[in-house]
Protein backbone atom coordinates (compact mmCIF):
# COMPACT_ATOMS: atom_id res chain seq x y z
CA UNK A 1 0.00 0.00 0.00
CA UNK A 2 1.20 3.51 -0.77
CA UNK A 3 1.95 5.43 2.39
CA UNK A 4 3.48 8.71 3.46
CA UNK A 5 3.83 10.12 6.97
CA UNK A 6 3.88 13.88 7.51
CA UNK A 7 4.08 15.22 11.06
CA UNK A 8 2.93 11.89 12.43
CA UNK A 9 -0.12 11.76 10.19
CA UNK A 10 -0.32 8.64 8.07
CA UNK A 11 -1.45 9.35 4.54
CA UNK A 12 -2.46 6.35 2.48
CA UNK A 13 -5.29 5.01 0.35
CA UNK A 14 -7.40 4.28 3.43
CA UNK A 15 -6.75 7.39 5.52
CA UNK A 16 -8.79 10.52 5.70
CA UNK A 17 -7.81 13.22 3.23
CA UNK A 18 -4.71 15.22 4.13
CA UNK A 19 -5.73 18.75 3.22
CA UNK A 20 -3.07 21.42 2.80
CA UNK A 21 -3.97 25.11 2.85
CA UNK A 22 -1.74 26.93 0.37
CA UNK A 23 -0.83 30.22 1.99
CA UNK A 24 1.77 31.06 -0.62
CA UNK A 25 2.53 34.76 -0.47
CA UNK A 26 -1.08 35.83 0.04
CA UNK A 27 -0.01 37.22 3.42
CA UNK A 28 1.24 40.40 1.70
CA UNK A 29 4.50 40.21 3.64
CA UNK A 30 2.71 40.46 7.00
CA UNK A 31 3.36 37.84 9.68
CA UNK A 32 0.16 38.95 11.43
CA UNK A 33 -1.93 38.35 8.33
CA UNK A 34 -0.23 34.99 7.85
CA UNK A 35 -1.04 33.99 11.44
CA UNK A 36 -4.69 34.91 10.82
CA UNK A 37 -4.62 32.78 7.65
CA UNK A 38 -3.23 29.85 9.65
CA UNK A 39 -6.01 30.26 12.23
CA UNK A 40 -8.65 30.42 9.49
CA UNK A 41 -7.20 27.31 7.87
CA UNK A 42 -7.37 25.52 11.21
CA UNK A 43 -11.03 26.49 11.62
CA UNK A 44 -11.67 25.14 8.12
CA UNK A 45 -10.32 21.76 9.23
CA UNK A 46 -7.13 21.41 7.20
CA UNK A 47 -4.27 19.09 8.11
CA UNK A 48 -1.43 21.41 7.17
CA UNK A 49 -0.48 24.88 6.00
CA UNK A 50 2.17 25.59 3.39
CA UNK A 51 4.21 28.62 2.43
CA UNK A 52 6.71 29.16 -0.38
CA UNK A 53 10.41 29.65 0.37
CA UNK A 54 12.87 31.32 -1.99
CA UNK A 55 16.43 32.41 -1.35
CA UNK A 56 16.46 35.93 -2.79
CA UNK A 57 20.15 35.91 -3.79
CA UNK A 58 19.69 32.63 -5.68
CA UNK A 59 16.47 33.85 -7.26
CA UNK A 60 18.04 37.13 -8.40
CA UNK A 61 21.06 35.33 -9.88
CA UNK A 62 18.79 32.97 -11.85
CA UNK A 63 16.47 35.73 -13.07
CA UNK A 64 18.49 38.97 -13.33
CA UNK A 65 16.33 40.62 -15.99
CA UNK A 66 13.10 39.80 -14.20
CA UNK A 67 14.62 40.83 -10.84
CA UNK A 68 15.39 44.33 -12.16
CA UNK A 69 12.26 44.71 -14.28
CA UNK A 70 9.83 47.49 -13.44
CA UNK A 71 6.80 46.09 -11.65
CA UNK A 72 3.69 48.14 -12.20
CA UNK A 73 0.76 46.46 -10.53
CA UNK A 74 -1.86 47.53 -8.05
CA UNK A 75 -0.62 44.59 -5.94
CA UNK A 76 3.06 45.57 -6.07
CA UNK A 77 5.17 45.74 -2.93
CA UNK A 78 8.14 47.32 -4.72
CA UNK A 79 9.18 49.27 -7.80
CA UNK A 80 10.85 46.21 -9.37
CA UNK A 81 9.73 42.62 -9.45
CA UNK A 82 12.73 41.74 -7.28
CA UNK A 83 11.76 44.28 -4.65
CA UNK A 84 8.21 42.95 -4.78
CA UNK A 85 9.35 39.32 -4.26
CA UNK A 86 11.76 40.33 -1.48
CA UNK A 87 8.99 42.18 0.37
CA UNK A 88 6.92 39.00 0.42
CA UNK A 89 9.73 36.72 1.62
CA UNK A 90 9.89 35.79 5.29
CA UNK A 91 13.15 35.07 7.10
CA UNK A 92 14.10 32.81 9.99
CA UNK A 93 12.27 34.56 12.85
CA UNK A 94 9.05 34.88 10.84
CA UNK A 95 9.14 31.24 9.73
CA UNK A 96 9.80 30.08 13.29
CA UNK A 97 6.90 32.17 14.62
CA UNK A 98 4.55 30.83 11.94
CA UNK A 99 5.66 27.24 12.47
CA UNK A 100 4.94 27.55 16.21
CA UNK A 101 1.54 29.12 15.46
CA UNK A 102 0.60 26.23 13.16
CA UNK A 103 1.91 23.52 15.44
CA UNK A 104 0.14 25.02 18.47
CA UNK A 105 -3.08 24.53 16.51
CA UNK A 106 -2.18 20.93 15.63
CA UNK A 107 -1.33 21.69 12.01
CA UNK A 108 1.67 20.49 10.05
CA UNK A 109 3.73 23.39 8.71
CA UNK A 110 5.93 23.12 5.65
CA UNK A 111 6.84 24.97 2.47
CA UNK A 112 7.66 24.69 -1.18
CA UNK A 113 11.43 25.02 -1.62
CA UNK A 114 12.44 26.74 -4.85
CA UNK A 115 16.21 26.33 -4.46
CA UNK A 116 18.92 24.48 -2.54
CA UNK A 117 19.43 27.21 0.11
CA UNK A 118 15.69 27.05 0.83
CA UNK A 119 15.86 23.27 1.30
CA UNK A 120 18.65 23.81 3.82
CA UNK A 121 16.67 26.58 5.55
CA UNK A 122 13.58 24.37 5.85
CA UNK A 123 15.60 21.40 7.08
CA UNK A 124 17.16 23.54 9.81
CA UNK A 125 13.71 24.88 10.71
CA UNK A 126 12.55 21.30 11.24
CA UNK A 127 9.63 21.06 8.84
CA UNK A 128 8.08 17.59 8.46
CA UNK A 129 8.03 17.65 4.63
CA UNK A 130 9.07 19.70 1.63
CA UNK A 131 7.01 20.48 -1.44
CA UNK A 132 8.63 20.74 -4.85
CA UNK A 133 6.86 23.06 -7.29
CA UNK A 134 5.76 21.55 -10.58
CA UNK A 135 8.02 24.03 -12.37
CA UNK A 136 11.00 22.65 -10.45
CA UNK A 137 10.61 18.93 -11.23
CA UNK A 138 13.50 19.11 -13.71
CA UNK A 139 15.83 20.98 -11.32
CA UNK A 140 18.24 18.15 -10.55
CA UNK A 141 20.25 20.09 -7.95
CA UNK A 142 17.08 20.95 -6.04
CA UNK A 143 15.74 17.39 -6.24
CA UNK A 144 19.08 15.91 -5.13
CA UNK A 145 19.28 18.29 -2.20
CA UNK A 146 15.69 17.77 -1.10
CA UNK A 147 15.90 14.02 -1.61
CA UNK A 148 19.07 13.70 0.44
CA UNK A 149 17.70 15.01 3.74
CA UNK A 150 15.25 12.18 4.38
CA UNK A 151 12.04 14.20 4.61
CA UNK A 152 8.91 13.28 2.68
CA UNK A 153 8.72 15.18 -0.60
CA UNK A 154 5.44 16.30 -2.09
CA UNK A 155 5.98 16.46 -5.84
CA UNK A 156 3.07 17.00 -8.19
CA UNK A 157 3.28 17.51 -11.90
CA UNK A 158 0.97 20.19 -13.21
CA UNK A 159 -1.04 18.91 -16.12
CA UNK A 160 -3.70 20.49 -18.21
CA UNK A 161 -7.04 18.86 -18.80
Amino acid sequence: MRELVIAGQVINDESEAFVVAELGSNHQGSVGICEEMIKAAHLAGVSAVKLQKRDMATWAARNPELWESHYNSEHSFGATYGQHRAALEFGWSEYLRLKVCAEDLGLAFFATAFDVPSVEFLQELGVPAIKIASGSITDRDLLRSAGSIGLPLVVLEATSV
